[in-house]
């Protein structure tokens, strides 16, 4: 697998723990659909792209999502288990990850309109973003 793709795995599947609807004390036990997208960014090789994030809440402490975007030309997608904690004004995010023999660890949140993560591995790869929820 080249380094790109295996860093394109990487960065979806730690971005994609921080995707998680905001409102979970809906009063009915639907699943809740929500979507984001915005940029992230990479600082170990300073490169940025798209990325778009559709998370479906299973219960009041997980969901699924997937995260799709751009990883230096390289498209992917990927759908990842989210463990959530709501607090006051927000839904933290935190978690690890292993991929390609390197450990994540990554922390997020979810306030209002805004889904924030941050991740960082042992081997140095580092990076934020901040994606916007839509109406699709």
């Amino acid at each position: 697998m080249s380094r790109s793709i295996c860093w394109s795995v990487a960065f979806a599947l730690l971005a994609v723990s921080w995707c998680w609807p905001r409102n979970l004390s809906a009063a009915d036990d639907q699943p809740m659909t929500k979507t984001w997208e915005g940029t992230w960014m990479n600082r170990k090789f300073n490169s940025t792209g798209p990325l778009k994030c559709v998370a479906t809440s299973k219960d009041e402490s997980t969901a699924q999502a997937t995260f799709s975007g751009t990883f230096m030309k390289d498209p992917f997608s990927y759908d990842v288990t989210v463990s959530t904690t709501k607090e006051r004004n927000q839904m933290t995010l935190t978690g690890t990850a292993q991929l390609d023999g390197d450990k994540y660890e990554w922390s997020g949140y979810v306030r209002g309109k805004v889904l924030y993560g941050q991740f960082k591995s042992l081997k140095g790869y580092n990076g934020e973003f901040r994606l916007t929820e839509t109406s699709k």
